[in-house]
């Protein structure tokens, strides 16, 4: 473990010590799953179905209709488990604000590719390249939140367990499709790196606010931990490190971008 997932492993025990901050954390991961993720889903597959017949070069393809439903459903029933955590927590965490919306502030890092209009095979490609950056930040955040939730909510934590699973799986689900939808290797390839750069860019500044909410609103429950905590947050905001996943290569894209597809 890196030393970046050491801290953000530690801050999560303290976090996820007290039911409010469980409870927070829970309740950003339903409304990712079901209201965020579940925005590209609609215009992947309404996208879909219109260009049937078109001359975009989109024909019947079952199978991605079947692909996208699934991987859809798989999320909705995500977030109803999440919710169920929320409920065994006791507390009411409110409404999640927008600036700590993760899959906006990715969406937005990528131009709009999720929200935008799907016209052609290309963007099929891009959207679920985006989809898949989403679940390779997913897979990679659920592990560190399980573990941490382990000692204070185990039957949260074994929920966090099965999440993970699916998760894994809907990485494959989107390297299947963003390849059949591909023009050619170089382009996903490219892509791909365009999109992973973006996309840690987005969580470096998400997790900044995200921790900087989490203690004004004291969910870390020790003052000394919370005064701490905050000295981390400042020194993390002079490194211009991004955080990729371990999904991502190793390259710095932002200097070399093509040296990730190559």
């Amino acid at each position: 473990m890196n030393l970046r997932d050491e801290l953000a492993s530690r801050f999560l025990r303290d976090l996820l010590a007290g039911a409010a901050g469980r409870a927070f954390v829970l309740n950003q991961a339903a409304v990712a799953e079901a209201t965020d993720e579940g925005h590209v889903f609609d215009v992947v597959l309404s996208a879909a179905r219109a260009l049937r017949g078109d001359d975009a070069g989109l024909d019947e393809d079952p199978q991605l209709d079947k692909t996208i439903v699934k991987h859809r459903d798989d999320e909705l029933r995500h977030a109803e488990l999440f919710r169920g955590c929320v409920a065994r927590q006791g507390v009411d965490p409110g409404d999640v604000p927008a600036r700590l919306r993760l899959v906006d502030a990715i969406d937005r890092e990528t131009g709009g590719v999720a929200s935008a209009p799907i016209v052609d095979r290309l963007g099929v490609m891009r959207a679920y390249l985006v989809l898949q950056v989403i679940e390779e930040r997913a897979v990679h955040q659920f592990g560190l939140v399980e573990p941490a939730m382990r000692p204070f909510d185990p039957q949260s934590a074994a929920v966090l367990r099965s999440v993970l699973d699916d998760e894994r799986r809907h990485v494959k689900y989107c390297r299947a499709v963003s390849r059949r939808y591909a023009p050619d290797p170089l382009t996903l390839a490219e892509e791909l790196g365009r999109f992973r750069l973006a996309e840690a860019r987005a969580f470096r500044d998400h997790s900044r606010r995200n921790m900087t909410h989490i203690l004004d609103a004291g969910l870390v429950e020790s003052p000394f931990k919370t005064a701490m905590w905050r000295g981390v947050v400042a020194l993390s905001s002079r490194s211009k490190e991004l955080p990729f996943t371990p999904f991502a290569s190793a390259t710095p894209l932002d200097r070399a971008p093509l040296a990730f597809a190559a």
